[in-house]
């Protein structure tokens, strides 16, 4: 079973890339040790987690440590100042107003790709 702080560990953690296999997560180098640490001791329930999310009996957990990461905690502030940005853009988009009008809509949410 899993320790109860892996949970704030991971929300540290950003993840870089995922090959199919293998899920690549970095941690910030300056506060990163001791993390990483953690989540090396839990890894195998971690990659038990990846391999049941993923249906595939072979997935790995890479963890390594990085200069200057944000982690989803430190950026949530940014995005969402982002967002605002972007919906008070397409409030004034004339398409987009057309399309609120005619279906007496709103916009709810702004999805980036």
């Amino acid at each position: 079973m899993a320790i109860p702080h892996l949970k704030d560990k991971l929300q540290e953690a950003v993840p870089l890339s995922f090959d199919g296999r293998t899920l690549e997560i970095a941690i910030d180098a300056e506060h990163g040790r001791n993390d990483i640490r953690i989540l090396e001791k839990d890894h195998l329930a971690l990659e038990n987690c990846l391999r049941r999310l993923f249906s595939i009996k072979d997935a790995k957990l890479s963890i390594i440590r990085k200069n200057e990461v944000l982690s989803p905690h430190e950026t949530a502030p940014l995005h969402s100042r982002d967002i605002r940005g972007l919906k008070e853009k397409a409030e004034k988009n004339e398409f987009v107003k057309e399309v609120i009008k005619s279906f007496n809509g709103k916009i709810i949410d702004i999805w980036g790709g």
